[in-house]
């Protein structure tokens, strides 16, 4: 930034760590332009809203700096239901765009901090090892400070490369929490802010000022969402130096070493008994968390559930969608830690979930939700539980509005089938479904893996003939011919279902006929032989390919790869007709 402001820019600096005005932000750039850098800082602390504004059209191009640690995707994936690049990434995309840089920390710079840090040049030889010292420190500057505090103290003897943890640790006891009258509300921030949980400074019962005197806790002010009102959030300014408050206290008071997780979890219990509305801020930060104990003692514990229960029963429908992310995090590690014994407490949340969704006519966001919910694998009977209060005919006339995908769709139908609801409910979502949208949508690809899925749908939905005519008239039959000849085993199985409704249902004879022309019957024979398509299927197939005018090589290419050992043995077990058997074998043999 110092040296674009050398060469005449302008710099302005967003800490996506401190601050959760990102619209103004954005806002703001929108005037930015070509002699323009804004850097926005600690990017991972604020991804969804990151991400939310690099979607944002820009009339003018500027320079634009972001830092981020080097997350999981799903960490920095968008999740919030406005953003038309749901799925979104901001790392992946500079990655893709080749403007990403992974920084490492090398010698020289951790000999420049070195130097700044004592407040002079050092000879090498009093450094030591660099790859040790780096080793120590994790590339971590926080920790490199520590040491070299450490290494003042001791008057500089020695190389820094040797000074011990136990150094380390005595001196920031002495320095920051010895015979400080805040020591415990210093260790209580700790405790949450090694997993980088912004504290309500509400529940601080002490001076902020007199806490943040050494320049290693941070006041942060935040808009409360809907409210107007502006809400305080203290933290220790990283996480490392979180961690080494604690640790330093650990090493000081013997009693306590081995209970630094417990301590840490007392903590969080206390915090959320004050404030449960910050539960999920909570839940958000645990998968930073290292060590089996402390995860065990969140998601296992059965008082935190109730909180979150009482949290959701108190929620608007934008908190439900602005939370949704974090409390499906929650309901699925919850299952992984207790098992079978979590489907009583999951089925209550959802029977809460569902409650405050039922009479707050949600938009069709909610069906994206809601497929983000059932994808998670649970059992029947829990998804049974969230869906049974839905209004369904609802659900499928907002379908109607364009801002739900096919996929989202087929899910939520697959997931309706699997939950056994009543017949009636599945009528009223499908009665209410865009059928000429859907065809559409599967025009749009040529995807033969959604076309099984809405005949396999068909059969659970009761697809009115109209509803499968205005799907399939909106089909490309030629294209999805070609598609075809590249396709699995179970799509050329879906080839005769898909064939055989389109003649049921008046398709015009142009479409099947140009079907037929580009279709690959050797292929397709090939495809027959390994399923287990009976004679019935296969003649009428062959008679609706001889209706349209199919030459007889393709359908000699059809029958020459087909198993006629294994046909005749199923035409027994199923009891085909022996007019049906005579007419398959006439038709080969001619």
């Amino acid at each position: 930034g110092y040296d674009f402001l050398q060469n005449n820019y302008s710099v302005y600096y967003h800490d996506a760590s401190t601050s959760s005005n990102i619209k103004q932000l954005a806002d703001f750039v929108k005037s930015c332009g070509e002699n323009d850098l804004v850097i926005l800082d600690n990017a991972h602390a604020g991804f969804d809203s990151i991400n939310n504004m690099l979607c944002e059209d820009y009339k003018h191009e500027f320079l634009l700096l972001v830092t981020s640690r080097n997350v999981e995707r799903s960490v920095t994936q968008s999740q919030h239901p406005d953003n038309s690049q749901e799925g979104f990434s901001y790392i992946e995309i500079f990655k893709e765009e080749y403007a990403y840089k992974e920084l490492c920390a090398n010698e020289k710079t951790i000999k420049h901090i070195i130097d700044q840090y004592v407040g002079d040049v050092i000879p090498e030889d009093r450094i030591g090892n660099i790859d040790t010292l780096k080793d120590k420190c994790k590339a971590d500057y926080n920790i490199l400070r520590f040491y070299v505090q450490a290494w003042k103290r001791k008057g500089c003897v020695g190389c820094l490369s040797d000074v011990h943890e136990k150094e380390i640790l005595e001196d920031v006891f002495t320095r920051y929490l010895r015979h400080k009258p805040h020591q415990l509300e210093l260790l209580k921030i700790a405790a949450l802010s090694q997993f980088e949980i912004d504290v309500d400074s509400r529940w601080i019962d002490y001076d902020l000022e007199e806490l943040q005197k050494d320049g290693l806790v941070q006041l942060v002010e935040t808009e409360e969402l809907n409210s107007g009102r502006y809400v305080s959030w203290i933290r220790i300014r990283h996480p490392s130096v979180a961690i080494y408050f604690l640790k330093a206290a650990a090493y000081k008071h013997r009693h306590i070493a081995n209970r630094i997780d417990e301590f840490g979890l007392q903590c969080i219990y206390s915090y959320l008994k004050t404030k449960p509305q910050n539960l999920l801020k909570v839940i958000g930060s645990i998968p930073l968390v290292e060590g089996e104990s402390f995860y065990n003692g969140i998601y296992c514990n059965k008082t935190l559930f109730k909180v979150l229960c009482k949290v959701i029963e108190g929620f608007d429908l934008n908190q439900i969608i602005d939370n949704h992310y974090y409390i499906v995090m929650y309901l699925l590690s919850f299952i992984e830690m207790n098992g079978e014994d979590a489907s009583a407490q999951i089925k209550e949340l959802l029977h809460v979930y569902s409650s405050r969704i039922k009479n707050m006519q949600p938009d069709t966001s909610y069906l994206k939700k809601l497929t983000q919910i059932i994808l998670l694998s649970y059992p029947s009977s829990l998804i049974r539980t969230l869906f049974e209060n839905l209004d369904f005919r609802d659900i499928g006339e907002k379908t109607k509005e364009g801002l739900v995908g096919f996929g989202d769709i087929i899910i939520f139908m697959i997931q309706l089938k699997k939950s056994r609801l009543p017949k009636p409910d599945i009528e009223a979502f499908c009665s209410e479904l865009d059928f000429k949208y859907i065809g559409q949508q599967i025009r749009s690809t040529n995807n033969w893996e959604y076309l099984h899925w809405f005949l396999t749908l068909n059969v659970t939905g009761n697809f009115s003939t109209d509803n499968i005519y205005s799907c399939f008239n909106e089909l490309n039959y030629k294209e999805l011919a070609k598609q075809a000849s590249k396709s699995t085993l179970r799509v050329c199985d879906c080839i005769f279902s898909f064939i055989l409704s389109s003649r049921g249902i008046g398709i015009s004879e142009d479409k099947l006929i140009t079907f037929f022309k580009v279709l690959n019957f050797k292929k397709l024979g090939l495809c027959a032989r390994e399923g287990n398509e009976d004679v019935f299927a296969l003649l009428n197939f062959i008679r609706l390919a001889l209706s349209a005018k199919v030459p007889g090589s393709s359908i000699r290419f059809f029958c020459s790869n087909l198993d006629f050992r294994k046909l005749g043995k199923q035409a027994i077990e199923n009891k085909v007709e022996s007019e049906d058997i005579s007419e398959f074998a006439s038709i080969i043999q001619n």
